[in-house]
């Protein structure tokens, strides 16, 4: 278990000295990814009922986010690929790119070795003519084909996809996002993006992150009855949270008491 902590505070935007006379109310709410809506079966993204509705709700402001930096690069949905008649399988766990080739040596030992090319693609070169099948580890890999002929080698034809110590991480949100002014877009286009969390710790430490300037999301008097969040990595893969609790401590600011 491990938890993945944000502090949000609900503040006034640049002009709040416009908007002041409108806060009449503001209450502390503690929310936590246990107790997310039974209906939301994802452990990838999940909703969060608020404790009391807010009808008119002015702002809200990311002051900080801290969690430990242990999340999967490889799990259940990418390990998996074929080479001639034999399926392997990568051990769950966290990979950078060179702990992946040496895992991947290891693995195939005997019939493939495996390197990281300049070009930042992945290679494979077999003992033999033998057909491969990228399978669930297609995308990390970066192989756009689901099958490939006999050959000696194959090269990847993206780069591949797996975070590295010194990425980034995204947190996401569809009621935050709505008015997020940071300027920035998530590299598969979401729309939803609330920051950007860059790693700056090496994995396994935790990670303390302060905006360098205010994520402010401006409500305009939004009636919201509950959050919503996701996480994605670099490459846009969602981060598995079936064994984090995420504790939201929030402070809400309204123009009306509750």
């Amino acid at each position: 278990m491990f938890f993945f902590i944000i502090y949000i505070k609900m503040d006034f935007f640049n002009d709040f000295s416009k908007l002041k006379k409108s806060i009449r109310y503001f209450d502390n709410i503690i929310l936590d990814s246990k107790d997310r809506e039974q209906f939301s079966k994802s452990s990838t993204n999940f909703t969060i009922k608020l404790p009391t509705s807010g009808s008119k709700i002015v702002a809200f402001e990311i002051i900080s986010i801290i969690f430990p930096y242990v999340f999967n690069t490889v799990d259940a949905t990418n390990n998996t690929f074929k080479i001639a008649s034999t399926t392997y399988t990568l051990p769950i766990g966290h990979y950078s790119i060179s702990t992946l080739v040496t895992k991947l040596n290891s693995l195939t030992s005997g019939v493939a070795t495996w390197t990281f090319e300049p070009n930042y693609r992945l290679s494979v070169t077999f003992v033999d003519l033998y057909t491969f099948e990228p399978l669930l580890a297609g995308v990390m890999f970066g192989f756009t084909q689901t099958s490939y002929t006999a050959a000696m080698s194959r090269t990847a034809e993206n780069i591949a996809n797996i975070s590295e110590d010194g990425d980034y991480l995204t947190l996401h949100s569809k009621v935050l996002s709505k008015c997020i002014r940071e300027g920035k877009t998530h590299s598969d286009n979401r729309k939803d993006i609330v920051c950007m969390i860059p790693i700056t710790v090496p994995y396994g430490n935790l990670e303390v992150y302060q905006p360098t300037r205010p994520l402010i999301s401006n409500v305009l008097n939004m009636g919201i009855n509950e959050i919503d969040f996701y996480i994605l990595d670099k490459g846009g893969n969602e981060i598995d949270l079936s064994s984090s609790s995420i504790i939201i401590d929030m402070i809400r600011y309204t123009n009306l008491n509750f």
